[in-house]
């Protein structure tokens, strides 16, 4: 058996979701038990349903297990990463899987001891090949988007040590982005890009956590905050990353925020909240969209909706 156990570590932190991590301990744990690589729990929830389950797998598998004892909610993220003591901390959300190809391909980066971070594609980026990044202000431009993306991450044990600096970043959920973003302009770190790595997500019937908030998250807070990263990056890279992450994320298509809008995450009340951030985070087609679909009633969108889908093929 190989021997990772002080080269690379999993770091999960979680919310309410036991399901989640039944189904993801019984499908990567198998693979990481190959290789000695530890699993970290960091558990926010109210309830001890997480802890249950992680019991019943303690004796098959290296997984530990942390209880807050509140909602400690970013500093959850913090936590996660500061209890290993592997070289490399590779940080993932509680519905995340890969398989062990894709796993080895991050062994072999890792196994270079060389980067600082180490970021990986989650299925949804462009076609960027692996490569290094030696400009802070290209990898906002090209990856900023993405990178909102926990999974993302795997970091260095020599970043943990910046924790504090990040501070004034808790709680508006970008905390993992910022402990690359607000760092490296000032520091001199290597970072190197895995576009070819594939992860994919557990197919549980369940919204994420953050959808009845996404405009307050995706318009309000992923403005302000990309906004508010060092001057050292040019305001046009700020700004085209705070709307590259709505249109290629798909978040905000036509399809998308007719579905929003009859599901009720989008409405009148939403939109005098906070439609002053639109113009940052959407295109000036779907401003003017969200504008208009507020005057129609939910049936008649549905049938736009069938009828776009229609024409688009399904998509």
């Amino acid at each position: 058996m190989n021997d990772y156990s002080e080269l690379i570590a999993i770091c999960i932190p979680t919310y309410n979701r036991p399901n989640f991590i039944k189904k993801q301990i019984e499908t990567l744990c198998p693979i990481l038990k190959k290789y000695n690589i530890k699993v970290y729990i960091s558990d926010n929830s109210e309830s001890n349903d997480t802890k249950m389950i992680i019991e019943k797998f303690k004796d098959k598998f290296d997984v530990s297990y942390f209880k807050n004892e509140t909602n400690i909610k970013d500093r959850n993220f913090l936590k996660a990463i500061s209890y290993p003591s592997a070289q490399y901390r590779w940080i993932i959300s509680d519905s995340t899987i890969f398989d062990e190809e894709n796993l080895n391909k991050l062994i072999d980066i890792c196994k270079m001891t060389k980067y600082d971070y180490i970021l990986l594609n989650t299925g949804r980026s462009e076609i960027i090949t692996d490569q290094e990044y030696n400009d802070y202000n290209l990898l906002l431009k090209e990856l900023g988007w993405h990178l909102t993306c926990l999974s993302s991450f795997v970091y260095s044990k020599t970043i943990i040590e910046y924790s504090d600096s990040i501070e004034r970043y808790l709680d508006g959920n970008f905390i993992h982005h910022a402990l690359l973003f607000e760092i490296i302009p000032f520091k001199d770190k290597r970072i190197y890009w895995i576009g070819s790595f594939i992860m994919n997500s557990l197919s549980l019937q369940k919204l994420n956590t953050w959808t009845n908030f996404t405009y307050e998250i995706w318009t309000k807070r992923w403005t302000e905050y990309i906004l508010s990263l060092p001057d050292k990056y040019t305001l046009e890279n700020k700004l085209n990353c705070i709307k590259d992450h709505g249109i290629k994320s798909s978040l905000f298509n036509f399809k998308r925020i007719i579905i929003q809008y009859c599901r009720g995450v989008y409405n009148r009340e939403i939109y005098k909240k906070y439609n002053k951030y639109f113009k940052y985070a959407m295109t000036r087609t779907i401003r003017i969209t969200l504008h208009f679909i507020l005057f129609l009633p939910n049936k008649l969108l549905i049938r736009i909706l069938q009828v776009y889908t229609f024409i688009r093929g399904g998509s």
